[in-house]
């Protein structure tokens, strides 16, 4: 392949945001599952990300916060 040849491809990021359309629904679902368990306030981030299968960090990174 040459150069211009790379330079012509276009970047496909639909498997990416289908991957982070999934990440979102798992962290809202377990979210509500902690929230209905425990309430609001005995949810912890740490119990969501563990139960979505993230980090504390992903749900930052996604959500912002709690």
């Amino acid at each position: 392949m040459t150069q211009n040849e790379d330079s012509s491809r276009r970047y496909d990021s639909s498997h990416r945001k289908e991957q982070a359309r999934q990440t979102r629904r798992a962290i809202a679902e377990a979210a509500r599952r902690q929230f209905t368990r425990h309430g609001y306030a005995g949810a912890t981030l740490s119990a969501i990300a563990k139960e979505a299968g993230v980090s504390v960090e992903t749900i930052y990174v996604t959500f912002g916060n709690k």
